[in-house]
């Protein structure tokens, strides 16, 4: 009588997952592109019927950047907290004022993936795109440049589509001590106008990547135009937040931030306006 061996093939304690290998891989070659900048932005409010100034306030901002050339150029969102907010009324003494504020960025500086702090400048500003672009104060030495990695914008994934795995890169606090951190979700939206944007997980300033490890593109946040009318105290208008509005988190299509960087690299070789 013959005898007959049935096998059944139980699953793997660790099935192969592709995109989290990607994902390792990308921490990998990247973890030293991905920095932290800070700045120390002047915020000035006027308005009122006749003209009237609001006290100065300083303001410390910290933001994610990524690094985008070997001469350490960064592509950062906004530094200024001014540029998202719109318009803003306050009641004073029973008055509804109406006020504007401007931002003046000051001190800037790159906190590297190690910790070392190296002092930086604002290079330009895009307000359409939501995006700034730094530079090193100085020209890295060798020593600093062993210590960073760029993304290079110019090797970027074909257009994605809805529910496309990605893979998003970026940085913990200084609670959690900086850690890098990786994130892979989905491509859940993708808006085609005023022009494309995908719309997916990320925090601001990360780089995000296709599940083939392309980069896909930065996030970036997507403003409102022309603001929105708020009726607030005057504390809590001069009390130091980022302000509100509707500012959406955005994925920008890596050849539109090549762009953008391209003028910045020619900003980068003018000589430096004192202020």
């Amino acid at each position: 009588t013959a005898c007959v061996v049935l096998t059944i093939a139980a699953p793997t304690l660790a099935e192969a997952d592709p995109v989290a290998d990607t994902a390792k891989d990308l921490m990998k070659a990247y973890s030293e592109a991905i920095v932290h900048v800070e700045a120390v932005v002047k915020i000035t409010a006027t308005g009122g019927e006749p003209m009237m100034k609001m006290p100065e306030q300083e303001q410390k901002v910290k933001v994610l950047g990524t690094v985008i050339d070997p001469s350490g150029l960064t592509v950062v969102p906004f530094l200024d907290p001014t540029k998202a907010l719109g318009k803003m009324k306050i009641n004073a003494g029973g008055q509804s004022i109406e006020l504007k504020f401007k931002g003046e960025v000051r001190e800037v500086k790159y906190r590297l993936a190690d910790g070392t702090e190296v002092p930086a400048r604002l290079v330009m500003t895009d307000d359409d795109l939501s995006l700034a672009f730094v530079a090193p104060e100085k020209p890295f030495d060798k020593k600093t440049l062993a210590k960073i990695a760029h993304v290079d914008l110019a090797k970027a994934a074909p257009k994605a589509s809805i529910l496309d795995k990605i893979i998003t890169l970026g940085r913990l606090g200084k609670t959690l001590n900086h850690t890098l951190s990786v994130r892979v979700g989905r491509v859940s939206a993708i808006v085609t106008k005023p022009r494309t944007f995908y719309v997916g997980s990320g925090s601001l300033g990360s780089p995000v990547f296709a599940s083939d490890g392309k980069l896909l593109g930065i996030c970036t946040r997507r403003a409102s135009k022309g603001g929105r009318t708020r009726s607030i105290g005057m504390m809590s208008a001069l009390g130091g937040g980022s302000g509100g509005g509707a500012n959406v988190p955005v994925i920008l299509p890596a050849a539109d931030v090549k762009e953008i960087a391209d003028q910045a690299k020619e900003e980068m070789k003018k000589p430096k306006t004192e202020s």
